[in-house]
């Protein structure tokens, strides 16, 4: 059996439905919100698996200590996964239930995604492989080393070193009292300055916690554009299709 253009293209069709999908399963979701177990914070989540809002009430304070705080967004943010996940699981069920026709797209739409995706477009281009493709044994060696590699969680804050004014003064970077920790969309991690907290209103901590998601949403990307791996794997990956395409089974 010969991989021929025409399996990789159906692959790419059965792809393209799971995503689709995906996609409609979150355009239904509805938004979620759940609170920690003392009710001084609300956390919402999205159809899309991202934290929308992080809203304390006005007496917090008197629910919880100053030192509770990023315990209690956690929390919250915990509860507010389940309740997500289990109406997610009620969506889902309802999207598979759903034939294909609803997401099929015209292939004039989908030719020009991928001609829009320089990596898509390089992986079903006939162009020969530049130079001669390794064993798939090698190939899966070298990714399997690159998985290994460790790089910085998404969102993870960088170490700022102190830097000189212009009359030999040491200026240090001031630390926000509200950082908060993203890995794609997902809320993994908080730190509150409990001594800044206890002076806060329930609307100045809520204003810190959106100031904060907007800081922490635009970190992922920029470690991202940052991280050589994708990059490398992305050339093995290429490799990998030229030897899949001449793929014969006995």
């Amino acid at each position: 059996m010969t991989i021929t253009p025409e399996r990789i293209a159906e692959m790419q069709r059965q792809l393209g439905l799971l995503t689709a999908r995906m996609q409609r399963s979150a355009e239904l979701m509805p938004e979620v919100s759940a609170s920690d177990s003392e009710g001084s914070v609300r956390v919402s989540v999205a159809g899309d698996y991202s934290v929308t809002s992080i809203v304390f009430t006005n007496d917090w304070l008197d629910r919880i200590s100053h030192q509770e705080v990023a315990d209690a967004v956690m929390q919250a943010t915990s509860a507010a996964y389940v309740e997500y996940m289990a109406k997610a699981s009620v969506v889902r069920d309802e999207v598979a239930a759903l034939p294909d026709s609803e997401f099929e797209r015209p292939a004039a739409e989908a030719a020009e995604e991928l001609a829009a995706d320089p990596f898509l477009a390089r992986i079903n281009s006939d162009t020969p492989f530049e130079g001669t493709p390794r064993s798939l044994s090698a190939l899966v060696d070298e990714l399997t080393a690159l998985s290994e590699v460790e790089i910085p969680a998404d969102g993870a804050a960088a170490e700022s070193e102190p830097r000189v004014n212009e009359t030999g003064g040491t200026i240090f970077e001031v630390v926000p009292p509200v950082v908060l920790s993203l890995t794609s969309t997902q809320l993994t991690g908080c730190t509150v300055d409990s001594a800044w907290a206890i002076r806060q209103s329930g609307a100045a901590l809520t204003a810190a916690f959106d100031e904060a998601l907007v800081v922490a949403r635009e970190a992922p990307s920029q470690t991202t554009a940052a991280n050589p791996i994708s990059g490398k794997a992305e050339e093995l990956i290429a490799e990998a299709m030229q030897v899949f395409k001449n793929f014969r089974l006995p």
